[in-house]
């Protein structure tokens, strides 16, 4: 996952993740405070679905700040997308 080109999956397979993951350990905390009548179980799966959604963040930016900084446009692919914007819109190309 972490070698992979499209970012878009990456995040998408890692949230579907941690939504499965925290919505299990969310209930499992649940059904325990229930059983045992206390609200510390309650709690200590609050603080197990935060910490995994803060680390499922923090994966999730440095796959996209690795896929997305740091890499140079081909010379040749900047001059054809400079071109056919100048062709297309005319009036200048501005911001490649």
């Amino acid at each position: 996952m972490a070698r992979g080109t499209d970012p878009s999956v990456n995040v998408v397979l890692m949230e579907d993740l941690a939504a499965v993951t925290g919505v299990a350990v969310a209930s499992s905390c649940m059904y325990a405070s229930y059983i045992y009548s206390n609200h510390i179980p309650d709690a200590v799966g609050s603080i197990i679905v935060g910490t995994l959604l803060a680390g499922v963040s923090a994966f999730i930016i440095k796959t996209n700040s690795n896929a997305l900084l740091g890499r140079l446009v081909c010379e040749v692919r900047l001059m054809s997308t400079a071109i056919f914007y100048l062709r297309k819109v005319g009036k200048g190309c501005w911001d490649l």
